[in-house]
This record gives structure tokens, sequence and C-alpha cells, in this order.
């Protein structure tokens, strides 16, 4: 059984809520691969590594998670711990997609994407940074750049109007 929701309906009081024992296990599952992998490339040299990542990686995932967070603020996405983090203007995701409880945060400017692991409810979390992404991106009322194509557009109209009253 997953402990993440797949129910659009549901309610969620913070869609950005960790689950750190989700996130460790995630990450541990990670590690798990990428040494099995290894391992069976390089069979003989590395299957004492193998074994000691089996012994160790759930400490090792607890530790890498140990005050791992989610924040977003009004122009930028905050993922990871103090020591290692990823900042993201909200304005340069180009699209979000969720697999396995995992969201990959695809950038404008990168080929490959950020994942964020430990997500509670993923797909709420998924709908929370696209609707703070397109709140980035949308030209606010006090925008100056807004208010002079405005102004621009009415002296442009008062310019023709004159012109057409002579």
């Amino acid at each position: 059984m997953s402990n993440y929701r797949v129910a659009l309906d549901e309610p969620s009081s913070d869609p950005l809520a960790v689950d750190l024992a989700l996130a460790a296990k995630q990450h541990a599952a990670r590690l798990l691969f990428v040494h099995s992998l290894l391992a069976l490339c390089t069979l003989g040299l590395w299957l004492p590594v193998l074994v000691a990542v089996l012994l160790l990686r759930a400490s090792w995932a607890d530790a890498a998670v140990q005050g791992y967070r989610v924040q977003l603020s009004s122009k930028d996405l905050f993922v990871g711990t103090a020591a290692k983090h990823w900042m993201v203007p909200l304005d340069q995701i180009q699209s979000l997609s969720t697999a396995n409880g995992v969201v990959t945060v695809a950038l404008e400017y990168k080929q490959s994407g950020h994942t964020i692991d430990g997500l509670i409810d993923p797909l709420a979390a998924s709908r929370a940074i696209l609707a703070a992404r397109d709140a980035a991106r949308s030209p606010s009322r006090g925008d100056k750049r807004f208010e002079h194509d405005e102004s621009v557009e009415d002296d442009a109209r008062r310019a023709h109007s004159n012109t057409g009253a002579r």
C-alpha cells in the first residue's frame, strides 16, 4: 500500500506537506537501484559495496532527508535541506509530472528535471505549484508596463478621435 493519495477530490490542508519517512523510503529505493546496477556491471569489485549499502541504506537515507522541506514563495520554489537544496524561480518552471509519488519539475533552461520526494499528496502539490507559477507569470494591475501600455492605447485613441473630428 502506498503512502500518498491519488484521489483528486480529497481536500488537503497543506499541499506541500512532506512525509520524511516516505522521502527516506524513496531515497533508499533509489540508492539501492543505483548500487545494484553498478554491482551487476562490475560484480566482483562492487559486491562488498553492495552489501554495505544494503546494511546502511536506511540510516543514510534518514540522514539525507533530515530537515528536508518544500516551500513556495511568491517568486520561488525551494526544495531540500539547508545544506543541499535547489531553488527555482516559478516563472522558469515549464511543466510538472507525477509518477510513483514523486513530482518531477521540468525547467525551461534544463534538459533534465528536478525531483521532489516525500510529498504526502503529490497531485495537490503539483496543482499548488502550477497555480503559483501561473500567478507569478500573469501581469498584475500594479505593473508599470501594464499601465504604460494602457496609457499608450488611450493616447492613440485620443489622437485618432481628434484627427477624425477635424
